[in-house]
């Protein structure tokens, strides 16, 4: 009786863990891979290509995830270079003097 559920369980993990596909590299861009897997803590966790044909990397140290573009700065200048996607986004906010935001001292607006 276990050993169906227990085959049932690992069909269905298989098919939930959707297609793997690798993507063909040039060997400007194995360098910089071969740069960014150069710590034995940081896994190259997936490759892929972005609309433009650049090369997604996204690589993971634990459980912190750091997306990369491999692509150049400049169009007119076909050197390829290694960026950090900027995930996070951050409010900028000034100093409010006021307490509790732009309230009167009486708690109006």
């Amino acid at each position: 009786m276990r050993l169906p559920l227990l085959a049932a369980a690992f069909a269905i993990i298989a098919a939930c863990s959707g297609p793997r596909t690798t993507v063909d590299t040039t060997p400007e861009e194995d360098r910089l891979l071969a740069y960014l897997a150069r710590d034995p803590y940081v896994v190259i966790a997936s490759t892929e290509r972005d609309a433009d044909g650049y090369l997604l990397v996204v690589t993971m140290q634990g459980r912190r995830s750091v997306r990369y573009l491999i692509a150049p700065d400049d169009p007119a200048r076909p050197e390829l270079r290694l960026r950090p996607m900027q995930d996070d986004c951050s409010l900028e906010t000034a100093p409010n003097p006021a307490l509790g935001g732009d309230r009167d001292a009486g708690g109006r607006r």
